[in-house]
């Protein structure tokens, strides 16, 4: 049997990461052992309409203490412009797999014109690839630092490859 990768997960009480752990906790080979929050601290997660308690899963900690030695992969289910903040504390110490927009464009001139606002650390920016699978599933699977594609640019993308 395969080794179970460790996984954390920040911003874990939002909507996108409570999605993210409810398919995480599906997948055989994961192993969620923490779970960040910037408003909820010790207690368990609950889903979004509070039915079901994931009281297997780890108590909920501060976002920012979260320790890379304790995983393998990070995911940053945080809002736009937060991200990236964690990115530049983490960078080359774990995986980073980014749900924000943060690094899905890799020139910080079309960043700024698109998103208007600074970036903290524009410098890797180049350094993430964009995770649309059906598009670079080689790169991705090679990459330390991924980018996760939005909704939309998905539904946009994904006919175009034809």
């Amino acid at each position: 049997m395969k080794n179970k990768i460790r996984v954390a997960v920040l911003g874990s009480t939002g909507y996108v990461g409570m999605e993210l752990v409810k398919i995480l906790l599906n997948h055989s080979y994961v192993d969620i052992n923490f779970l960040g929050s910037e408003t909820i601290h010790d207690s368990y997660l609950n889903n979004l309409d509070n039915t079901q308690e994931y009281d297997q899963l780890p108590l909920l900690r501060p976002n920012n203490s979260f320790n890379t030695e304790d995983s393998d992969y990070v995911f940053l289910a945080l809002p736009h412009a937060v991200s990236n903040k964690y990115v530049k504390k983490y960078f080359n110490k774990i995986n980073i797999i980014d749900l924000s927009a943060d690094f899905r464009l890799d020139n910080f001139d079309v960043y700024k014109e698109n998103y208007g606002n600074e970036h903290a650390c524009k410098e890797h920016l180049n350094n993430f690839i964009y995770g649309l699978a059906e598009i670079n599933r080689d790169k991705i699977e090679n990459s330390k630092n991924i980018a996760v594609p939005g909704c939309y640019p998905t539904s946009i993308l994904l006919p175009l490859i034809p």
